[in-house]
């Protein structure tokens, strides 16, 4: 009999137990909320738990003595969860940044990004930054390794030398290649030249990336390996630079407007001869060699001593070419943009105004330029993208290329150009050198320019996770002319009754792209074939 009521209590106690235990069920998914199969489910304290299938979910049976769930998976931190009455858990792990490897694709391979630090370039575009440059390529100045720019002249526009890691090319063109949004786009040192023969002075290309406003760009990486090149091929082999334009955020319309004024102007200047030393220096060099004084100087006036002695009736014209020549340059800028969205699409648009004045009377760049940003989602599945840039400029630029001889440069005139006249001014002065007044009142290097940038992408997100394919269709069209005048003063158009020069340039680029990827952050215990 005592046999028996033992078999029962043996057979009831599980039965028992059975009944003090819950059911627990729930949802393991990562940072996007998708499921994360194999992840660990541990009752903690107990020998009991189980893992997520392939859409994420668990069941388990956990003790009455069971208090804390302890959730884990690979790469992401672990969370523990109190249970109590709720049976039913929806869980999402957060990465564990310090537990990865990241994997930047760079051509068409794999590298770790600590590989790479040196040949990727990432330049912070702040609201400092772009108050202080109107253009691109001035961005990078200064703030990139191994990136060399140079402006290859002083008036407004002039064209700007990019160079990464030196010169590659001892022939051709060593810019690097930009890409706007994905669209290609030409170089500073591919712009419209002049039609005169001193077309390839470098001090005479304008800047060719003019036409992108600073203030709508929200990223700059600069490519300095070989990888580039296993993207843009040859075109690449000067490095690549990348530039993203900004795009709206989900939320309530937002409006930002500014509206700049600068002044430059010459700190420092060259310490040269004023009127009354250069008299005298003419003066005691021609006595050194036993010559008669070529002026005469009385009171506050000099005046010229011709070769028979006889001193003019009419005095000779003092400058100061630095402060005749030099002014102050007021530049203004205005604008404003306009951002916002939902969370099927957002929206990004600006508009610009700059007024930039040289120190020079006759050099003045204006430009305006608008631009607009529309993403929005057609379904869970597809996005379309639409990007458009408008820029229109007009620009008069006083500095001629510097070449030989010395007669043909505006600043090397400045200086060597004798501070007294005595001749009305003219090229043909005793030097050979024109007076610098030929530069502001006799030459004219005028350009007018219209560009547009534009890209249109289609995105399909596949079912996969991470995996999405892109059809961009982009193009860049431009068009500039470019009039250079010499007048009869001038050294160049003394022989030829006045020089006028044309050039023009019209550039049209198209392009579609196709692209395939896969976007997943991968553990460093993981191997990737």
């Amino acid at each position: 009999m005592k046999k028996n009521r033992l078999i029962h209590l043996l057979l009831i106690f599980p039965i028992i137990l059975f009944a003090q235990s819950k059911a627990i069920t729930g949802t393991v998914v990562d940072e996007n909320k998708m499921p994360l199969p194999g992840a660990s489910i541990l009752v903690k304290g107990l020998n009991i738990g189980s893992s997520t299938d392939f859409d994420g979910n668990f069941s388990l049976n956990v003790p009455e003595t069971g208090e804390v769930l302890v959730v884990s998976y690979l790469g992401y931190m672990t969370k523990e969860l109190v249970i109590s009455k709720n049976l039913t858990f929806n869980i999402q792990l957060d990465i564990d940044t310090n537990t990865l490897d990241e994997i930047v694709v760079v051509g068409y391979g794999t590298q770790r990004k600590s590989d790479i630090t040196g040949s990727v370039t990432s330049v912070k575009v702040d609201a400092i930054a772009v108050a202080q440059n109107s253009t691109i390529d001035a961005l990078l100045q200064g703030r990139a390794a191994g990136v060399q720019v140079t402006q290859n002249a002083g008036s407004p526009g002039s064209g700007v030398s990019v160079k990464i890691r030196g010169a590659s090319s001892l022939r051709g063109n060593n810019e690097p290649l930009y890409v706007i949004d994905g669209v290609i786009i030409s170089s500073a040192g591919e712009d419209a030249s002049n039609a005169s023969a001193d077309a390839n002075s470098l001090e005479e290309t304008q800047n060719g990336l003019n036409g992108i406003n600073p203030r709508d760009i929200e990223s700059i990486e600069v490519l300095k390996d070989a990888s580039a090149t296993a993207i843009y091929g040859s075109r690449g082999a000067n490095g690549v630079i990348l530039i993203t334009t900004k795009k709206g955020k989900s939320g309530k319309t937002s409006i930002q407007a500014y509206v700049n004024t600068s002044v430059s102007e010459i700190t420092e200047r060259y310490d040269i001869l004023d009127a009354f030393g250069y008299a005298n220096y003419q003066n005691e060099a021609l006595a050194v060699n036993g010559g008669d004084p070529r002026f005469s100087i009385i009171g506050d006036d000099i005046f010229p001593i011709a070769a028979d002695g006889t001193v003019s009736d009419t005095a000779a014209e003092q400058h100061n070419w630095h402060d005749e020549i030099y002014k102050q340059g007021f530049s203004r800028s205005a604008g404003a943009s306009f951002s916002g969205g939902t969370e099927k699409g957002n929206f990004y648009a600006s508009v610009g105004y700059n007024d930039q004045g040289g120190i020079v009377e006759n050099s003045r760049l204006k430009n305006g330029n608008f631009s607009i940003n529309l993403n929005q989602d057609l379904s869970d599945k597809l996005t379309i993208n639409t990007k458009l840039n408008a820029f229109y400029s007009t620009g008069n630029f006083a500095q001629d290329g510097d070449r030989a001889g010395g007669q043909r440069s505006f600043v090397g005139n400045i200086l060597r150009y004798p501070t007294l006249v005595t001749n009305g001014g003219t090229f043909d002065n005793e030097d050979g050198i024109s007076s610098p007044f030929t530069w502001v009142n006799d030459f004219q290097d005028t350009s007018e320019e219209s560009r547009f940038i534009g890209s249109l992408a289609l995105t399909y997100k596949f079912n996969i996770k991470g995996l999405k394919y892109k059809l961009q269709a982009g193009g860049n069209i431009r068009n500039k002319e470019r009039r250079r005048f010499y007048g009869l003063t001038t050294f160049q158009g003394s022989s030829t009754n006045g020089s006028l020069s044309i050039s023009n340039l019209e550039s049209k680029s198209y392009q579609i792209n196709n692209l395939l990827t896969y976007n997943r952050t991968f553990n460093k215990k993981h191997r990737i074939n």
